[in-house]
């Protein structure tokens, strides 16, 4: 049985002033920093074989965090990256008009399959990507994997491990409409070999 770990980044700058992500190059917030270190003595208790991250910043200086507590070199993937938006949603804070009525025609359009309000990752990219990331962590030898990434992604990731291949915009939206995740949050998922399944969703490392 593998058992990964799938770990929200700290705190960004982004996060704490309410801004779209200014995709990779946005770090950690000083609060940020901080829920990354406790987040990471609390992981030590579990047997991780190996972490892999994002290449995003705010996911390498998080997962920099685990491999420090935890004595093991952290690996890197873009399979894990956060879901690309419309430029013309970033560097905007979330309730500027222009923000609201792309993110409105985003809501209202993505049923339709292959819709591409303009430079982002479609949602069919965005679920392909979720099923590429899975199908590595389970061809992997490790039993324990620590995982950091980001809460879009993550919300794909759900998708796909609960309805597998067939997983459409429509049902990824409504599996994940109200899920929230918060920042160094964990989603534990497990593979026994033939499916994966979800255990944990927004758990709190301190529980472990």
């Amino acid at each position: 049985m593998k058992t990964v770990y799938f770990v929200r980044h700290g705190q960004s700058k982004a996060n704490a002033s309410l801004i779209r992500q200014q995709t990779e190059h946005t770090e950690l917030s000083t609060y940020g920093i901080g829920q990354a270190k406790e987040m990471a003595r609390h992981l030590k208790k579990l047997p991780l074989e190996a972490i892999v991250s994002s290449t995003y910043a705010r996911a390498k200086a998080t997962a920099a965090e685990v491999g420090r507590e935890n004595g093991l070199l952290v690996e890197y993937s873009e399979l894990f990256v956060e879901r690309r938006r419309p430029g013309a949603q970033l560097r905007r804070p979330k309730p500027h008009p222009h923000w609201l009525w792309v993110q409105l025609q985003l809501a209202l359009f993505v049923r339709r399959t292959g819709y591409r309000h303009s430079d982002e990752e479609t949602v069919e990219e965005l679920l392909a990507r979720a099923h590429a990331a899975l199908d590595y962590l389970a061809h992997r030898p490790e039993s324990n994997i620590a995982v950091v990434t980001h809460a879009t992604f993550m919300r794909a990731l759900h998708a796909s491990m609960l309805y597998g291949e067939g997983v459409t915009g429509r049902l990824y939206l409504r599996a994940t409409r109200f899920m929230h995740m918060r920042n160094t949050a964990l989603m534990i998922a497990t593979h026994d070999g033939t499916a994966w399944e979800g255990r944990a969703w927004n758990a709190d490392a301190r529980e472990l």
